[in-house]
């Protein structure tokens, strides 16, 4: 039986389960993006422009595009329709996200109000928490390295925790494909 992480996050420290056994919002890896609760979308990254469009910006949780010389707002329908159609992130209510490629969940990332209750674990207890990890990269902000994240990497688990060493908090979860193809 799938653990939904919405529901309980310690499914995370056991060391045993893997992307396979999760679900998020009822939503599984691997599920037609349909799948994902439509009436908890409050927002999308990395959906492709419209075509003609050279530049988007976001403002209060709208998107906008200039095409024309004139400014249009991007609504949320044909965002979320895009990303569907042509990858992308969709971000729910709550903290829970999920990346779509060729119409499929291939990836969740716990956030916001979601990532609450595991945000202030130390970093010297993450690993006491989610196992060993099998690696761990150390990336310094490349101009003056006033920004450092460390990323704690279970490959077998797909699962990717994000450290921000300077506020002390982990700043993400990541469960999923990018984990193949950013490390």
């Amino acid at each position: 039986m799938p653990l939904d992480l919405t529901r309980s996050l310690a499914a995370l420290f056991d060391t045993q389960l893997t992307w396979q056994d999760f679900v998020l919002e009822g939503v599984r890896l691997g599920d037609n993006a349909q799948a994902i609760p439509l009436d908890k979308i409050k927002g999308t990254t990395m959906e492709p422009f419209p075509a003609g469009v050279t530049s988007m910006t976001y403002q209060q949780g709208k998107a906008y595009y200039q095409l024309a010389g004139k400014q249009h707002e991007y609504l949320l329908a044909d965002r979320i329709n895009s990303v569907y159609q042509h990858d992308g992130w969709v971000h729910l209510t709550g903290g829970a996200r999920f990346r779509i490629r060729n119409s499929r969940v291939v990836e969740f990332r716990l956030d916001e109000q979601l990532l609450a209750p595991l945000r202030t674990i130390p970093l010297t207890q993450i690993e006491h928490r989610f196992g060993q990890a099998d690696k761990k990269v150390i990336w310094e902000e490349p101009v003056d390295a006033l920004y450092t994240t460390t990323t704690f990497i279970y490959a077998a688990r797909q699962l990717r925790i994000t450290y921000e060493d300077d506020e002390q908090t982990i700043n993400g979860v990541n469960i999923g494909a990018s984990l193949n193809a950013d490390y």
